[in-house]
């Protein structure tokens, strides 16, 4: 008897749906009323965990192991822009690295994306931002972590962005960015900033004057406001 049970049970379960086996049109119905983040959130999920995304060195590699229902779902929208604003600020501020890593690659953002801003990220180091090595269609990244009209020190106090891993992947791509928005505290002069960030911040000081140099001839309105 408890054999017979057994078997019913492993039935059962084998007969079971999942959010997988529905139709692939009626997920991406379902994903239209999502805000971008979310979707994109959506799509990664229909695929594999985040954490397995960065396992995979090369990009392509990747993105052929995307399951066909993550692949509707992603094509159905446009990633001119991603703006995690459009989340609850509590998720946006549980994303890893490991979260932003898999929404870069899901959405193509080598070729896609032009406008990132990180807006209540302040759980990202930095590594998330890796597939953006390179890239040649990103105009605009913002890594105030703040929203508008929200005052700039905002995100400081709990911001683990890291002066040590962002620079170098944002110098890769230096010379097809028009506007950096900063961090508040990686410039500020404040004693509490100073003394937090003094072991790092030779990586983003010079950066900055990289980046500066290559923008010679813009005008000082314009490079004044890469840093907040």
């Amino acid at each position: 008897m408890a054999s017979v049970g057994t078997n019913k049970r492993r039935r059962t379960i084998s007969n079971t749906l999942t959010i997988t086996d529905l139709p692939i049109g009626f997920l991406v119905d379902v994903s239209s009323y999502l805000s971008k983040p979310s979707r994109a959130i959506f799509a990664v999920s229909l695929s594999a965990p985040s954490s397995s995304w960065n396992k995979v060195d090369r990009h392509q590699q990747v993105q052929q192991s995307i399951s066909d229902s993550s692949k509707a779902i992603i094509a159905a929208s446009d990633w001119d822009t991603l703006d995690f604003v459009d989340i609850e600020r509590n998720l946006a501020e549980k994303l890893s690295d490991d979260d932003l890593h898999s929404i870069l690659i899901s959405i193509n953002a080598t070729q896609n994306l032009r406008i990132l801003k990180l807006t209540n990220c302040t759980n990202i180091i930095g590594h998330g931002l890796d597939p953006l090595r390179d890239v040649e269609t990103l105009k605009l990244i913002d890594l105030s972590l703040v929203g508008k009209y929200e005052s700039p020190e905002t995100g400081s106090e709990s911001m683990l962005l890291s002066q040590e891993v962002v620079p170098p992947i944002l110098d890769t791509i230096r010379r097809t960015l028009n506007y950096i928005q900063f961090p508040y505290s990686w410039d500020n002069n404040s004693r509490q900033f100073r003394t937090r960030y003094s072991s790092e911040s030779q990586m983003y000081i010079q950066f900055r004057a990289r980046y500066g140099r290559d923008f010679m001839n813009v005008t000082p309105s314009v490079l004044g406001v890469i840093g907040m």
